[in-house]
């Protein structure tokens, strides 16, 4: 997402732009996680320094310092990442594509194949389930879980064990040739890295919904069923494949509970296609500077953390329903200066009744909690989404409540015509 944008831009502009990609999710890069974090107010003092005083001379640093992640047992939490930093100039210049394609016995090969029967993309609603979070903010753990049990629900194509280290750096593209009967199909790409073990672990993730084109925007006539080429790229990245390693490329038709199901299922034909690898060029050029280590800052705090528990994530499956979902039990803070406490809690449930496309219902309940010398304040939301064949549903709710008397109250619903998804 918006990390996706810094190597990309360096990329554009190496003349003018410099970047910093690490390894945490969406938090200050010295409270990151995962590990390790950077002693970020350092760097963007001297960031500041640079540009805003008139005496600031153009940076000497590297256009790009990004972490190089490696194989990590794939869990729902990791402290710190396994790899190293190492700077670069842009991607562009410093690796080269490598193209795979796909042939007979669900193999990525060196070479294009002859014509074959070609292949059927799965439909199997319940592919997407070791995604992890449904958005990796910087909550703690969350992470794609292995990748064994989405890779039975898809279609896969390795590599054989490599012969040497892979090093990712850039975009990986995938271009297919694919027919479609449903116009508003999805087609949802991994690549993972496939451990000697047999343990699967995600690198990237890239989806696209066959009713739009190339720009990912709506044509005035969606894509017939007949056969039609798509060309779709991943997320930068910057990643060591290990020696002994697989390169796997799993392909399904929808990505639950992370994407919204399709309105319909129907028969999603690939006749071929090809994986291109950007590879770093040459071995990763470690650091020259280290990052400065991270401050506990500010040394003198505003405020204390009165409770933390832990998300709590569950998945069940009684052979009707899929149930996933995250509990964040009651979070609270509390500012000494003003004596006022403020605490949280959020429900996440998303819920699924194969192969029903339209089965799908998605709910969040939040509650904040505002307590001051004067009194307390609470806000309690709820939304639930669902979808028919032809419109998205959503009702919600919100009560605001001060000194347990209600001062706002306000429900709806509302229906959303489903154009194009």
């Amino acid at each position: 997402r918006y990390s996706n944008s810094v190597m990309s831009l360096v990329d554009a502009r190496p003349d003018t732009v410099w970047g910093i990609v690490g390894p945490w999710g969406h938090h200050y890069p010295d409270k990151g996680h995962p590990g390790p974090g950077i002693g970020f107010q350092q760097v963007a003092l001297d960031w500041f320094d640079r540009w805003l005083r008139p005496s600031g001379e153009a940076p000497d640093w590297p256009r790009l310092r990004v972490w190089l992640r490696e194989f990590d047992p794939p869990v729902d939490v990791v402290d710190e990442r396994r790899g190293g930093w190492m700077e670069s100039g842009p991607p562009s210049e410093a690796a080269e594509d490598k193209c795979l394609w796909l042939a007979p016995g669900d193999l990525l090969a060196a070479e294009a194949p002859e014509d074959g029967a070609g292949w059927d993309v799965p439909h199997d609603l319940r592919h997407g389930l070791a995604g992890g979070d449904t958005g990796y903010f910087g909550r703690y753990g969350g992470l794609p879980l292995d990748q064994r049990q989405d890779d039975a629900r898809s279609l896969c194509f390795d590599t054989g064990p490599l012969a040497e280290d892979h090093l990712l750096f850039g975009s990986v593209a995938v271009e297919l040739a694919l027919s479609a009967e449903e116009a508003r199909s999805q087609i949802c790409l991994r690549i993972n890295d496939v451990a000697p073990d047999g343990a699967s672990a995600r690198v990237g993730l890239s989806i696209l919904n066959l009713a739009l084109d190339d720009a990912l925007d709506a044509p005035e006539a969606p894509p017939g069923p007949g056969p039609r080429r798509v060309r779709m790229r991943f997320h930068t990245t910057a990643y060591r494949f290990r020696a002994g390693h697989r390169i796997r490329l799993a392909i399904g038709s929808s990505y639950w509970p992370m994407v919204w199901t399709p309105p319909r299922l129907g028969r999603i034909h690939i006749t071929e296609g090809r994986l291109m690898l950007p590879l770093l060029q040459g071995m990763p050029e470690a650091l020259k500077t280290p990052f400065p280590t991270p401050l506990d800052l500010p040394e003198v705090k505003t405020h204390e953390i009165a409770a933390a528990p832990p998300i709590r994530r569950w998945q069940t499956d009684d052979g009707e329903t899929v149930t996933a979902g995250w509990h964040q039990p009651e979070t609270s803070l509390h500012y000494r200066e003003t004596d006022t406490s403020f605490s949280f809690e959020t429900l996440a449930e998303h819920r699924l009744a194969p192969p029903n496309t339209c089965s799908v219902r998605s709910t969040f309940d939040h509650r904040m909690l505002l307590t001051r010398p004067d009194g307390t304040a609470e806000v309690s939301a709820w939304v639930e989404a669902a979808c028919s064949p032809y419109d998205y549903i959503l009702d919600g709710r919100i009560a605001v409540t001060w000194q347990g008397a209600e001062v706002f109250a306000r429900r709806w619903t509302r229906r959303v015509p489903r154009r194009h998804s």
